[in-house]
């Protein structure tokens, strides 16, 4: 069991590194060729630039949403660690008699 967990850690730090690399050296790419020598509208350069500038985006709108979903799983844990009575509370442990 702890085989998998150590494998799926150390996936994990490579998912999230190989995305910050991804995000540093499209930056790079596209800083360092921004004052390029465009030769007109079929520029394979300016083509690279801006397939690079949609990859950026789509994975800042991948990672803003990934990002909410774990802060909004960190409060709900934070919550529920915090009242650890509420959650065990129910009607059945506090032997409330429910009449109609």
């Amino acid at each position: 069991m702890n085989i998998k967990h150590s494998n799926t850690k150390k996936l994990i730090v490579l998912l999230i590194i190989c995305i910050a690399m991804t995000f540093i050296l499209s930056e790079l790419f596209i800083i360092t060729h921004a004052a390029h020598d465009c030769i007109g509208e079929h520029c394979y350069v300016c083509a690279q630039i801006h397939t690079l500038e949609n990859l950026l985006k789509q994975l800042s709108i991948v990672g803003i949403i990934i990002m909410a979903g774990f802060f909004k799983s960190l409060t709900s844990f934070v919550f529920i660690s915090r009242n650890k009575s509420y959650v065990n509370m129910t009607p059945i442990i506090l032997k409330v008699r429910m009449n109609n």
